[in-house]
């Protein structure tokens, strides 16, 4: 409109990097990542007598930290929809005490992570200790990653009447996990646009993805017994498949993708520096 408007773009722990004080986020409290945090929880697991996977508890305890679980009676009685696994009284109680003692490793040796900066910021906000400022309107990019107890803190820092505004791909994050926006406290019932025409890939790459993706789905449908046509499945309602049509307008940057068949995670890693390397040669000598 070429008006002044004043519009700050951050992203969440950014956000709550310039909330949380020296006390609330040490500058020498290193923060891990989950390939590290793995390793913490494997190392427990192989002390206790949880039969769960080191993969399953690390998923599990972010679970516990997003939708701000504090104590063992709220987790008994927590619906776990969309978590891909059952968890009866007893195993919940086995991974309650393995969440404590991976805090506990976490606090002894001053480390922490991601989750529990956003705890921390969750609760400055809650309790009215931060001084954002009251927004007119909040955009959040990438919604599908945000955790629950995230929105208390946007809701918070929305003035009376404010706007907000969400753009979600629902075959990602928390939404594939088949948990609502109403569960976290939004309700977009008739207040949702669904875009359906393709933007940044090119036609070689959703020509590509979409065959690849159907015959997995034929494949692995067989092996199951479906019957079923995979592009008039849920699945692929909620994937939004596109036509031919729709591909075909796309447009063409000439450049066929290709797969490559390696043995496991280490070959793809050293794969991925090699097709790095020479991308890097081919751009230096342009």
């Amino acid at each position: 409109s070429g008006k002044a408007h004043q519009v700050t773009w951050l992203t969440f722990f950014a956000w709550a990097r310039q909330q949380l004080n020296e006390e609330e986020w040490p500058e020498n409290e290193r923060v891990i990542f989950p390939d590290e945090a793995l390793k913490i929880i494997r190392d427990l697991t192989r002390k206790s007598n949880c039969s769960e996977s080191a993969e399953f508890l690390l998923n599990e305890f972010g679970f516990i930290k997003d939708h701000n679980i504090r104590k063992l009676s709220e987790y008994l009685e927590t619906s776990r929809s969309g978590q891909g696994k059952a968890l009866q009284s007893g195993q919940r109680k086995q991974v309650w005490l393995l969440f404590k003692d991976y805090q506990k490793h976490l606090r002894d040796h001053h480390i922490t992570d991601w989750h529990n900066i956003a705890i921390r910021f969750h609760d400055k906000a809650m309790a009215g200790n931060c001084s954002f400022p009251q927004y007119h309107c909040i955009l959040i990019d990438e919604a599908q990653f945000f955790a629950k107890s995230w929105f208390d803190i946007v809701r918070k820092a929305l003035i009376p009447g404010g706007q907000l505004f969400l753009a979600a791909d629902p075959t990602q994050g928390f939404l594939k996990r088949r948990q609502s926006w109403i569960s976290s406290g939004i309700d977009v019932r008739g207040r949702t646009t669904k875009l359906a025409k393709p933007y940044r890939n090119s036609r070689e790459i959703l020509t590509f993805a979409t065959r690849f993706y159907i015959q997995r789905q034929l494949t692995f449908g067989h092996q199951k017994g479906d019957a079923a046509d995979p592009a008039q499945s849920a699945e692929s309602e909620e994937l939004n498949l596109l036509s031919e049509t729709q591909i075909s307008q796309a447009p063409s940057l000439g450049i066929e993708p290709s797969l490559k068949n390696l043995r496991n995670e280490a070959d793809c890693h050293q794969q991925l520096l090699v097709e790095l390397e020479s991308l890097a040669n081919r751009m230096s000598s342009e």
